[in-house]
């Protein structure tokens, strides 16, 4: 199995384990408090922030990992990247 092979069974693998975990209802209610904490409907950027780089850059760390959880569970992010998240589920 070549490198692009490997990574692109990588991604299908994360895609199902993503959107198995946050599919649950706790899953779902951990997803919402992330998504209302981490600053991913509205700006990180306040008046505090924009006089502290340190703190801007934290919650734009927390808003990074919220969307990255968002964007491997999301089939349409796959889709554009290429992969079919259906064309093979990984073992468990």
């Amino acid at each position: 199995m070549d490198n692009k092979s490997k990574l692109i069974d990588m991604v299908k693998e994360r895609h199902v384990y993503y959107k198995d975990t946050f599919a649950t209802p706790c899953g779902k209610k951990v997803i919402k408090d992330l998504e209302a904490s981490c600053y991913i409907h509205r700006s990180t950027i306040t008046d505090q922030s924009s006089v502290d780089p340190y703190l801007l850059g934290f919650r734009e760390g927390q808003r990074a990992v919220v969307l990255k959880i968002n964007n491997y569970r999301d089939d349409e992010c796959l889709k554009k990247m290429g992969v079919d998240p259906l064309d093979k589920e990984p073992e468990q």
